[in-house]
């Protein structure tokens, strides 16, 4: 969803959340490069597949400037555990920030509708794109890439006609601010930002429908005893304890701790098959989730 005005900013975060990857971030420091907000559970298949595209967000734009900002909800109130959120981090091989967004203080600053979600805002902390379930990764990245472009663009500019910055004065600290944010000095103090922001109007508009996104069969959750054909673009296990599991055909998955684990992975293509599952002693596993997946070449 492209927003009509170029008016909402990224809403700050709260202090004293716990934080993974990374020490406290501040939604203000943040000014100047291009900002990904993406709200995920850590316990729901549907919100891990978007985690592994943010992923390879992260490792190809992380270096030309933007961040992407992981907010670990509880939407069930199901008791997710830090640790928890740090396992399944682990399992996916997920290393950019992530908040835990404790008594969701931080969705509801956005709104927050629905997980997965995330919100692409641009150098200038302003809303460009809001996306509300799985897929829209293609057209997320065309909007990423082209705002990190911009930026580079502005840097390389400016280092062909240097200019002499003016000294940055030490921002005054705002006790009324949730966020301890910087209150704004006046105009012949404030720092100049080396990367402004685009004219929206010069971004990318949204992509074509990629196609449709069908849900799973024979449902979203089975009991953990199910065995049988289906149709998902992925089958993912939620789990307590420690042991493995084997789907038939494939090496076994050393599992130790809570969490949600890939079982079949699909690539979110929608695809059928017969599930075969072995699950060791020391290892209960509590539900089945299938993925929805894209309906391919139909």
């Amino acid at each position: 969803m492209r927003p009509a005005a170029t008016t909402i900013h990224a809403p700050p975060f709260p202090r004293g959340l716990p934080w993974l990857r990374t020490a406290q971030l501040r939604v203000d420091k943040q000014l100047g490069r291009p900002l990904v907000i993406a709200f995920f559970d850590a316990r729901r298949a549907v919100s891990l597949r978007p985690l592994l595209e943010l992923q390879r967000w992260h490792e190809a734009f992380a270096s030309r400037g933007a961040r992407v900002i992981g907010v670990a909800v509880d939407a069930d109130e199901a008791g997710v555990t830090e640790a928890e959120v740090e396992r399944t981090l682990d399992r996916l091989g997920v290393d950019f920030p992530v908040v835990l967004d404790e008594e969701l203080r931080i969705a509801h600053a956005y709104g927050l509708t629905g997980i997965p979600s995330r919100y692409l805002f641009d150098q200038g902390l302003r809303l460009v794109d809001a996306h509300f379930g799985p897929a829209g990764y293609a057209d997320g990245r065309a909007l990423l890439e082209a705002l990190v472009a911009h930026g580079e663009q502005q840097l390389a500019e400016r280092a062909a006609a240097p200019e002499p910055a003016a000294p940055a004065a030490e921002a005054e600290e705002d006790p009324s601010c949730d966020q301890g944010a910087a209150a704004t000095p006046p105009p012949s103090k404030q720092p100049r930002l080396l990367v402004t922001p685009p004219e929206h109007d010069i971004l990318p508009e949204p992509s074509a429908d990629p196609g449709e996104l069908a849900p799973p069969s024979p449902a979203d959750l089975l009991p953990a005893d199910y065995r049988g054909p289906y149709e998902a673009g992925a089958i993912w296990a939620t789990v307590r304890g420690t042991g493995t599991l084997q789907v038939a055909g494939d090496a076994p998955i050393s599992v130790e701790g809570d969490g949600a684990i890939l079982l079949v992975d699909h690539e979110g293509a929608l695809t059928a098959g017969v599930l075969e599952l072995a699950v060791s002693e020391g290892l209960d596993v509590l539900e089945l989730q299938l993925e929805p997946g894209l309906l391919v070449g139909g």
